[in-house]
């Protein structure tokens, strides 16, 4: 069993608090919950590291045990604190403020930076955890990305009584993932490491886990559950294991009749079942088709393109309208995105029959307007 050395991390606080209006609106009622947000960091002694800046403790390393930076939403006591904003998910980055800033000037290009750092989240830094037994979501993000990527869909699962863990994405060797199964492997390695650090919260049901990704951890989550009896439930948000199925099937110790759990896959607006490669028509649906061992539900976003499943780039980078929606109907999908996934969640490991019916309902009778969705289900073989 791999050791895991915890260490807590203070988290940064901004010193200004001042309300602004996100881009990204959205309207949702939150659940019953307060949001509780806090991080911590863990190290994984098995896997080496190589550090390209400052490591941790804000101290130059060259290299050392692997760090897993956490972000954790969970339900919190009533709290008349001040919540935080954005801006403090933004200085999570990396532990030096400059070369945050170097980041985050080259990554936001719609002017809207402050703006965005001022906006209030529904999230209270460091409240104290409510007593409870909620069931578990671990968030695997994007290529790159930080682990406060969809702030937004976390915050609104733990509101309605989930805890939710996620870390950045980071390759094998260090914090640049690659697009090769090395890299992939290195991600569902922290997903696994972040299963077992869940089961030791003490509010946490061990017995109710799920992993839901983005994109690349949208692949990477796929991986940890064909070798992890601890996942219940698996949600991919445009998952790259649609668009990488043919490296993916090739991959060691893939095989697909290991998914043998509920699975979600969202997809976005210009996502087409068939496509051309190397000069060959291959069906790009085909991870989807072969599922036989339990439920599966397939919804297509038709104003969603994949940057925009993905609320820290809904934010934060520049809306093309030649290809996206508008901003508007990227809202409003992205709320009918956390209806579908709140849903899941609740049907898979809450086993609520109002979610599990939402699921099996056209998207009419969910108070959705049904040109956004396109959706499509399958139940188990034999069944």
């Amino acid at each position: 069993m791999k050791r895991l050395v915890t260490l807590t991390v203070v988290l940064l606080l901004s010193s200004v608090f001042v309300k602004a209006q996100s881009l990204m609106t959205f309207d949702l009622a939150p659940g019953d919950y307060t949001v509780g947000f806090k991080t911590d960091v863990i190290y994984d002694e098995t896997r080496s590291y190589e550090y390209l800046g400052n490591g941790r403790d804000e101290v130059e390393l060259k290299s050392g045990p692997r760090p897993i930076y956490l972000s954790i939403w969970y339900p919190a006591e009533a709290s008349s604190a001040q919540k935080m904003n954005y801006g403090q998910y933004l200085d999570l980055f990396v532990r030096d403020r400059e070369r945050t800033k170097e980041y985050i000037s080259g990554f936001v290009n719609n002017g809207r930076e402050q703006e965005e750092r001022n906006a209030i989240t529904q999230s209270v830094a460091n409240a104290e955890a409510l007593s409870g037994d909620f069931p578990v979501i671990i968030y695997a993000p994007s290529f790159n990305a930080p682990s406060f990527e969809n702030s937004v869909l976390c915050e609104y699962l733990a509101s309605h009584g989930y805890i939710v863990v996620a870390s950045p994405s980071q390759g094998d060797k260090n914090r640049l993932m690659t697009a090769d199964y090395a890299g992939a492997n290195a991600q569902a390695k922290d997903i696994e490491i972040l299963l077992k650090y869940a089961e030791s919260h003490p509010e946490a049901r061990a017995d109710k886990m799920a992993v839901m990704g983005f994109s690349w951890g949208g692949l990477a989550n796929v991986i940890a559950q064909m070798r992890n009896d601890k996942v219940d439930a698996l949600l991919c948000l445009d998952g790259s294991v649609t668009y990488y199925y043919k490296d993916f099937r090739n991959w060691p110790e893939v095989d697909l009749d290991k998914i043998n759990v509920p699975i979600m896959y969202m997809v976005q607006k210009i996502f087409k079942p068939t496509r051309m490669v190397e000069g060959e028509t291959v069906r790009i649906k085909d991870v989807y088709d072969s599922l036989e061992n339990d439920q599966a539900y397939f919804l297509k976003f038709n104003e969603l393109h994949h940057q925009n499943f993905g609320a820290h780039f809904v934010k934060l980078r520049e809306r093309n309208p030649e290809v996206e929606s508008s901003q508007p109907l990227i809202n409003e999908s992205y709320e009918a995105m956390t209806q579908y996934a709140l849903n899941f969640f609740n049907a898979y490991l809450k086993g609520n029959p109002k979610a599990l019916q939402f699921l099996s309902n056209e998207v009419s009778r969910n108070k959705i307007r049904p040109e956004l969705i396109e959706a499509e289900s399958k139940n188990p073989k034999g069944n």
